[in-house]
């Protein structure tokens, strides 16, 4: 949320373990401490999907 500096736009990693598996774009801030984030198209391989556990890297830049 934007307690941490998040806006809309910004670009993230998603990674699982030590892995990237996909892309997220924050969509909206709901409140101080949440925001919604996009999956960007085409940017997780067939068959994942984001889980519980997975952290957000920034992409630097966005």
């Amino acid at each position: 949320g934007s307690d941490q500096g998040i806006t809309s736009g910004m670009t993230f990693n998603l990674r699982r373990g030590s892995a990237i598996v996909g892309q997220v774009r924050i969509g909206s801030i709901i409140e101080a401490t949440e925001s919604v984030a996009d999956i960007i198209a085409g940017s997780l391989p067939v068959g994942v999907t984001p889980k519980e556990g997975d952290e957000l890297i920034q992409i630097t830049g966005s």
